[in-house]
């Protein structure tokens, strides 16, 4: 009877023994199913975003005093900042000397000759540009020390065309011409390699729109008269000049009449190559973001 008492004691602390075992088991997976749920759910709340930082679209006022804003022609409602792909969907299509563009909410054409019309079509508007460069070889255009600046007539040969990006060479002595079309219009850079540039840049512009001077320097483009903008078509903010380290100085626009004018002040303490950045930029509210 004794050994049979002996033998229950045993087995009932067997059993005890294996189910506590048994539960510290389950509870041990279940902490670890845990967090292997909150690890994936984790990983899945953060990375799943549907708007990566580096393509994301910025909406902002515009405003047309200039600082560094490297804009010349711009809507007057809306600009946007954007990281992402769509200025790489802006393209030129060469046709003989003609370049135009596509995949564009506006259509530029321009030649392969620096000297003739740049057009913008924006929407039943239009405006043209076309440099003096052609003026500059009839009337002896001159640098700040009364040098001459005038190089070869452009040639076509001399031009090159790259995606949405094309360089003319010395358009003027040591001044080449560069313009790159983006997604928001085109940037458009004089760029200064050494002294001996002209000291300034002029183009005429052909429009149906009124062109008004703003008193922070910008220019808007405008439907009305008599100074009274009834609809304003586009901006155009100051422009500006960087040198090779990064400097920047604000520059001031001029306009008689039809002759756009941009001076350059004194370029001492600055650093060659210099950009003058006259750029053309742009971007209407009727067109989908």
């Amino acid at each position: 009877m004794a050994k049979l008492a002996e033998w229950l004691l045993v087995n009932q602390n067997n059993k005890t023994f294996n189910v506590t075992k048994v539960a510290i088991i389950g509870i041990a997976v279940l902490l670890a199913l845990m967090l292997v749920t909150a690890f994936i759910f984790s990983s899945n709340f953060e990375y799943g975003s549907t708007t990566p930082a580096s393509s994301t679209i910025k909406p902002k006022a515009l405003k047309t005093s200039a600082g560094s804003d490297a804009s010349k022609l711009s809507s007057h409602e809306s600009v946007y900042q954007n990281t992402g792909s769509q200025n790489n969907n802006a393209f030129l299509i060469e046709k003989g000397s003609i370049i135009t563009t596509e995949n564009l909410p506006f259509k530029a054409t321009f030649s392969k000759e620096a000297n003739k019309a740049l057009v913008f079509e924006i929407g039943n508007q239009s405006i043209s540009f076309t440099p003096e460069i052609a003026a500059a070889h009839k009337d002896g255009l001159r640098d700040d020390k009364g040098n001459s600046v005038i190089a070869s007539e452009a040639k076509q040969s001399q031009t090159t065309v790259s995606k949405n990006r094309v360089l003319y060479p010395d358009v003027y002595q040591n001044t080449d011409l560069e313009r790159i079309v983006t997604s928001d219009g085109l940037k458009q850079n004089y760029i200064l390699n050494a002294p001996g540039h002209p000291n300034s840049f002029s183009e005429h512009i052909g429009t149906n729109l009124s062109v008004k001077i703003q008193n922070d320097g910008s220019l808007i483009y405008y439907e009305g008269s008599a100074g009274i903008a009834t609809k304003v078509i586009a901006t155009s903010p100051k422009p500006h000049l960087t040198d090779a380290k990064g400097q920047v100085v604000g520059l001031s626009y001029a306009l008689l009449r039809d002759k756009l004018t941009i001076s350059l002040p004194s370029l001492k303490g600055l650093s060659y190559p210099i950009t003058v950045d006259p750029s053309v930029f742009i971007r209407g509210s009727q067109w989908p973001f």
